[in-house]
């Protein structure tokens, strides 16, 4: 299957996978801005060669496009051909929350800091960083935020 991965409001991916899921995860782990599947159509890497050769002018780098990529016609006619309902089981999402907040707990102790210690430095509630640790929900605004400070 032939997946469509946007980045935020970005860049979009064209890849193949024969597990959707599990490859979203992977790259989940590896970006830092939400991914998001678009679309999954079907077909084989000749389908996926065909897409990046008609999406060229807007290739980034890799199988990485500018999100452009979508307005081109003859990759619309394909996508709606070929798509399939995209189904991602819920277990799915909560796996990649948790890869989130353990990433952001792990950083945050690789620092050998308190959870104090990074809501003084972000200026927000000893309440707010739990809460971003335990579900893994936080906004781009203070993801960003940490981010940075974990760069540091």
């Amino acid at each position: 299957m032939i997946y469509f991965i946007q980045a935020g409001n970005n860049a979009v991916k064209i890849g193949i996978a024969e597990k959707i899921e599990s490859r979203l995860i992977g790259l989940q782990s590896a970006n830092y801005e939400k991914l998001k599947v678009l679309y999954v159509i079907k077909g084989g890497r000749k389908m996926e060669r065909r897409l990046h050769f008609l999406g060229r002018k807007y290739r980034i780098r890799g199988e990485w496009f500018d999100n452009r990529v979508l307005e081109c016609n003859k990759i619309k006619a394909i996508i709606n051909i070929e798509k399939i309902e995209i189904k991602l089981i819920k277990k799915t999402s909560k796996h990649l929350k948790l890869k989130i907040n353990t990433r952001m707990r792990e950083a945050r102790k690789r620092k050998g800091w308190s959870i104090k210690d990074v809501a003084k430095k972000l200026n927000v509630s000893t309440l707010s960083v739990h809460r971003w640790e335990t579900s893994g929900e936080i906004n781009e605004e203070n993801r960003n935020k940490l981010k940075e400070l974990y760069k540091k």
